[in-house]
């Protein structure tokens, strides 16, 4: 009976020995499927991270574009703005000479033709001014 005894004693201890080993088992599974969720989460942040490089990328380039034709712009703005002062003066130059010249001959310059000729030049001199500035106003503040 001993012996039976010391058999059942060692079957006791085997079977909490087997449900220790049991429980710690599923615990080693549950912390392996924890790593698991994070490396998938880790993986999937990564992901995210090399998306936005390479948005970041694309954006940089766009930027170095828009920021190149800003200059041409505003060289064309420049050239045209300097365009239109010399043209202005041109024609006030020759405004004074057609002024000069009507005093001396005794005619009213508001009744030659030539004079509402200048007014509408003068004014589409204007506008071609005011419509550069109003182009280079949409675009100048990006230019810092």
């Amino acid at each position: 009976m001993s012996t039976l005894n010391n058999v059942f004693k060692k079957l006791k201890h085997t079977d909490k020995v087997a449900k220790v080993n049991l429980e710690s088992q599923k615990v080693q599974l549950a912390l392996v499927d924890e790593l698991k969720n994070i490396t998938n989460i880790i993986e999937t942040e990564n992901s995210n991270i090399k998306k936005m490089y390479d948005d970041s990328l694309k954006t940089k380039k766009m930027f170095e574009a828009a920021y190149l034709q800003i200059n041409e712009i505003e060289k064309i703005y420049l050239n045209n703005k300097d365009k239109n002062t010399k043209y202005n003066k041109s024609l006030q130059d020759i405004f004074k000479q057609l002024t000069t010249v009507s005093k001396d001959l005794g005619i009213n310059i508001n009744e030659i033709s030539f004079y509402k000729d200048y007014l509408t030049t003068k004014e589409n001199i204007s506008n071609l001014y005011s419509e550069n500035q109003k182009n280079w106003n949409l675009i100048y503040e990006y230019k810092k």
